[in-house]
């Protein structure tokens, strides 16, 4: 299988995590986690925002040096803004590795606040479905404010929508097949 990058993307409790620790089990990448950057800066005494923007410098200089390495990677993160896939494009890209993206969007609400719940949650996540971390500073008077304001932003073209609140095996056979296609 040729190295790769992957960049998931989606709204808290989507299944990110649960499918790139899968992937990283089972031999087919390394996985990088934005939250696991950004909560260590934030227990390092950085400001909110100074750590989201210190995380993701972090997490694509660890991405490229894995590539480098002929190293595939899945990065752990939702994608709310330009920057993200076109930093994870680019660096695919001069890599040599094959670029691919994906959207995971659980369509069962009531799971993906069981699954943000029942989490054992990192500084810089969501602890109930409308309690972002206390340092974030945001505040959301409805879930549908809070889903807009999460919203993914892709690249221009060629990115899959996963809907998790299928079956699991499901939603993960199709995870696995746009690596392997």
């Amino acid at each position: 299988m040729q190295t790769f990058l992957l960049q998931l993307a989606g709204h808290p409790g989507a299944g990110k995590s649960y499918i790139a620790h899968y992937l990283t089990r089972h031999g087919y990448a390394t996985c990088l986690d934005i939250d696991v950057i950004k909560s260590a800066l934030l227990r390092a005494g950085i400001s909110w925002d100074s750590a989201g923007r210190g995380a993701y410098e972090v997490l694509f200089d660890l991405a490229k040096d894995l590539l480098l390495s002929q190293r595939s990677v899945v990065i752990d993160s939702p994608s709310r803004f330009p920057f993200i896939p076109r930093t994870g494009m680019s660096l695919a890209t001069s890599a040599g590795a094959r670029y691919v993206f994906v959207e995971l969007d659980c369509s069962d609400r009531e799971m993906a606040r069981r699954r943000i719940k029942d989490r054992k949650a990192l500084t810089s996540q969501y602890t109930e479905m409308l309690k972002p971390a206390a340092q974030s500073g945001e505040s959301w008077q409805s879930e549908g404010q809070m889903w807009d304001a999460s919203k993914t932003v892709g690249p221009d073209t060629g990115w899959l929508t996963v809907d998790t609140a299928r079956p699991l095996e499901e939603w993960r056979e199709d995870v696995l097949r746009m690596l392997t296609d």
